[in-house]
């Protein structure tokens, strides 16, 4: 039977080579893990069936342990799955993020089958409005992301031709035959180089819906920058995002 899945990708132990990366203590970042689950446990609706904790550092992750007896209860599989990437961690956070999407579509295969729905979304953050984002992806499409393109704007409102990596929705079969591998030959800005392969590979012509319906609500530590998502900076975007996406719907910004 086809799952619902809701991915958390993960990394606690980074390294220094890491670039961008101003959130490495692993202790916060636990507490950053711990607290996105526990939150997800306790918010999602009955539009998740598994919740997969992904986590390419071979941690312990014994620390979550206990969040399993709460998932139960909401009637979702939580499944504890650390592993040691071999991504260079020079190459930047996005590669290595692909390993981690890798490896996750491959343990959703080998213990859930083929043809599951996938909802990925970065470990460390909670997404207030998870339920209405599940709920506002179109039943008929393959690939469900964000992708920013406005050229008199540029780069002024964060990347441009640029892939939101942070949530996107997928199938897995969809992924396994346009997506895994992918990683391993993108630059190390990620989120550009989905973009190109998103509209050079005419993905928008095989499933591909490139807005999100819906505005995410974060909350959280932006890793690359340290800064909170309820700041100043970060709720202005929200509200100028939002609008658009209610009165101009056609503009990727």
């Amino acid at each position: 039977m086809k799952k619902n899945i809701l991915l958390l990708t993960a990394a606690i132990n980074t390294s220094r080579e890491m670039k961008n990366n101003l959130r490495s203590s692993p202790e916060l970042r636990i507490s950053d893990y711990y607290n996105a689950l526990d939150f997800y446990i306790h918010n999602l609706n009955e539009n998740i069936d598994v919740i997969l904790f992904c986590e390419n550092t071979n941690a312990d992750l014994s620390v979550f342990a206990p969040l399993k007896k709460n998932a139960s209860a909401k009637k979702i599989d939580l499944q504890l799955h650390s592993f040691q990437g071999t991504c260079s961690p020079s190459l930047g956070k996005g590669r290595c993020e692909f390993e981690i999407l890798d490896e996750a579509n491959k343990y959703v295969e080998e213990n859930y089958g083929e043809n599951n729905n996938i909802w990925k979304i970065t470990g460390r953050l909670i997404i207030e409005n998870i339920n209405s984002l599940i709920n506002s992806r179109p039943s008929d499409s393959q690939l469900y992301i964000d992708l920013r393109s406005v050229p008199y704007i540029g780069e002024k409102l964060g990347g441009n031709k640029w892939a939101d990596m942070r949530a996107f929705a997928y199938n897995s079969n969809f992924y396994k035959d346009f997506l895994m591998n992918s990683g391993q030959n993108f630059s190390s800005v990620v989120e550009k180089s989905l973009f190109q392969k998103i509209i050079n590979e005419r993905l928008l012509e095989k499933g591909t819906c490139p807005r999100l319906k819906v505005e995410p609500i974060f909350r959280g530590i932006c890793g690359g920058s340290n800064k909170n998502y309820k700041s100043l900076e970060y709720r202005l975007k929200y509200i100028v995002r939002s609008v658009s996406r209610k009165l101009t719907p056609f503009v990727w910004l």
